[in-house]
């Protein structure tokens, strides 16, 4: 038996790398398996995603969230300062109505993604920035958890609420988005 007659570049070069390892793909005892066909068609390296989830329930949810309190931080600032016992003054007043805007920001960023894929590649920034917003923070109130002695009852939801978001974007971030359906 001769060597197999081989038809293209790729499938010469696998052909080489498959005799030093003694692993041979023989169709026929004549051609080598044209490994671009196999590839294209393999369940192996391009799987069916097995779990699926529709995301504009959960950025309408965390958009509400981010929005609520992006509101009562930007709008009553004094008022937070005060529930929280920081002190009042012009820089915390600053820094909080900043902070608002921010989560005003995030909450209109989420809002108006609403309607697209989100997970895989499509929507990865806007997955990826809740992904990081919900980590850092559930690790962060999560260490502020053993220190606090005032409204601990609220920051414990808090804390879960932000638990439960990282774990939904940890989901999206790694599957494949649900494929929207036309009617």
């Amino acid at each position: 038996m001769g060597e197999p007659l081989i038809t293209n570049k790729f499938a010469a070069r696998r052909y080489e790398q498959c005799q030093s390892t003694k692993i041979l793909l023989v169709v026929d005892s004549i051609r080598l398996m044209d490994f671009s066909v196999f590839l294209a068609k393999s369940e192996y390296l391009y799987p069916k995603p097995s779990k699926q989830m529709n995301t504009k329930i959960l950025m309408m949810i965390t958009a509400l969230f981010l929005g609520l309190i992006g509101v009562t931080l930007a709008f009553m600032p004094q008022e937070v300062a005060v529930f929280l016992n920081m002190g009042s003054n012009q820089y915390t007043e600053l820094a909080t109505q900043l902070l608002g805007a921010l989560y005003l920001g995030f909450a209109m960023l989420n809002w108006m993604a609403k309607d697209n894929l989100m997970g895989g590649i499509y929507g990865k920034p806007v997955a990826m920035g809740n992904l990081m917003h919900f980590v850092v923070g559930a690790f962060a109130l999560l260490k502020m958890l053993s220190n606090i002695t005032l409204h601990w009852e609220y920051m414990v939801a808090f804390t879960v609420l932000y638990m439960i978001f990282a774990l939904c974007f940890v989901f999206v971030f790694v599957n494949h988005p649900k494929e929207k359906t036309e009617n």
